[in-house]
């Protein structure tokens, strides 16, 4: 069984497997990108931060204590909330130290140049009080109103304003130690995907997919190639070899092909002449024997020699007639059905047998004309000889042409069905020595069917008799 049942050609699962490896590589990519992108805002933004802080208090520190209201004034906004009047939190209500926490009050350590207290904690409704109330929001809107909150919580997203909970307060001793605190929302990590980086990843991911699917149609084109030609090979023996063109490992593949089938032509041609030769051979002997039958006195004797003679006799000639089949030297032409069925039926009619045909060809069919009639030949000449008649009916279509062959028989037990095809297989319940057969009619008949690519098949009729159908692709 399978691993990958769906899709089933080997194109398919190359593209599929491709793309998934392309999206999962661009997944990962793309996180890896923005949380190394995050990382990297937050840091900055949190050293511009501390920049900032460390430079307001560096200019508080040189003013006056009576001044400083003034500084602080003028510096506090929306966007940092400052004031001196919140009273130190203390450790006692200071917020569990973080990695960020830490590394913000070691950059503002640094550029304070000095090792002053800092206090980190949150922003509770009591130190919210001290913040000058004027500088919350820059609109002027009822409080309450759903207007104001909406625009409060986006303006605290965008940074502009502390949010209404999560601000952090930082809370700095001066060098006469008095403190200042500052309200401000820290950096998170950013891991949202710009429209840009997803942007650009998808235009990656399409290209790369684009030429996944050309190479991989490169790549497997001279397998349907081959495919197609070893299709071909078994409707015609004596095609010419295959171009051997493409990567290095394609060429030895058609190679290959090519070698194959020089050697099942040699050995065909080989086998041909072999038994070609035998069969006319023994017709030498055959000969010399019925003309020295004729000699004999003993009318009955003479009687018996000639039989089997004629039994020899058949026997090569359909030996003969089977060799020049497998060989599929003869070229296609077109082929009037209609006609060739029309004329079948008229000559048995005209013997004496009963042929019915039913049914008409809509076109001409490419074939081996010989080959087509005789194969017909046989089929019809069995119905007749086993089954008393043979009723002919013809199906076309743009796909296929079927030709069904029917007679009124006993037909054949369904376990020899198939085994009837072998070559020199006679069974004693449809063949007698009064019929007479080599045993090479179906044979025959189903051969010529594969040269044309198509089938023959034999079924028993539920009413009685045998079927014999032949379905050729068009």
């Amino acid at each position: 069984m399978s691993w990958l049942p769906f899709p089933r050609s080997l194109f398919s699962r190359l593209v599929l497997l491709l793309l998934f490896g392309l999206v999962l590589a661009e997944a990962i990519t793309a996180l890896v990108l923005t949380r190394d992108r995050g990382e990297a805002i937050q840091r900055a933004a949190g050293i511009h931060s501390a920049q900032r802080i460390a430079g307001i208090v560096k200019i508080l520190d040189q003013m006056p204590a009576v001044q400083r209201q003034e500084i602080v004034d003028a510096l506090d906004g929306p966007n940092m909330r400052i004031s001196l009047s919140i009273p130190p939190q203390g450790e006692q209500n200071q917020a569990p130290p973080t990695s960020d926490g830490t590394l913000f009050r070691g950059v503002l350590h640094y550029y304070l140049d000095d090792d002053r207290l800092i206090y980190l904690s949150q922003v509770d409704s009591t130190a919210r009080q001290h913040f000058n109330s004027m500088n919350e929001l820059p609109m002027r809107m009822g409080r309450g109103s759903g207007m104001h909150d909406m625009m409060q919580r986006h303006m605290a997203e965008a940074g502009l304003i502390l949010p209404s909970e999560g601000a952090n307060l930082i809370q700095v001793e001066l060098r006469d130690g008095q403190w200042v605190s500052f309200g401000e929302q820290l950096p998170e990590e950013m891991t949202a995907w710009p429209l840009r980086v997803i942007l650009a990843l998808g235009l990656v991911l399409i290209t790369l997919g684009l030429v996944a699917f050309l190479a991989v149609r490169w790549i497997t084109s001279p397998l349907a190639y081959l495919a197609d030609s070893a299709r071909a090979l078994g409707k015609d023996l004596q095609r010419p070899p295959l171009a051997e063109e493409g990567p290095e490992e394609v060429c030895s593949t058609l190679r290959a092909f090519n070698t194959m089938q020089a050697q099942i032509r040699k050995f065909v041609d080989e086998r041909s002449r072999f038994l070609a030769a035998i069969s006319h051979d023994l017709k030498t002997p055959i000969t010399r024997l019925r003309l020295r039958s004729g000699l004999l006195d003993n009318a009955e004797l003479q009687e018996k020699f000639e039989r089997d003679l004629n039994d020899m006799e058949e026997l090569v000639q359909g030996t003969l007639e089977f060799m020049r089949d497998e060989t599929g030297n003869e070229r296609r032409q077109a082929l009037d059905i209609n006609d060739l069925l029309e004329t079948m039926q008229i000559d048995g009619e005209e013997a004496g047998s009963k042929i019915t045909l039913t049914g008409r060809a809509q076109s001409v069919f490419y074939c081996h004309p010989v080959s087509l009639r005789r194969m017909i030949n046989n089929l019809v000449d069995n119905a007749l000889k086993y089954g008393g008649q043979a009723d002919i009916q013809v199906e076309d279509s743009k796909e296929y042409l079927k030709i069904s062959i029917a007679d009124a028989g006993t037909g054949i037990p369904e376990p020899q069905i198939e085994r009837v095809f072998e070559p020199y297989t006679r069974l004693d319940n449809s063949r007698s020595k009064e019929t007479g057969g080599t045993g090479l009619g179906l044979t025959i008949a189903k051969n010529i069917a594969l040269t044309h690519g198509g089938t023959l098949t034999l079924r028993n009729k539920k009413a009685g008799g045998l079927q014999a159908i032949i379905i050729l692709p068009r």
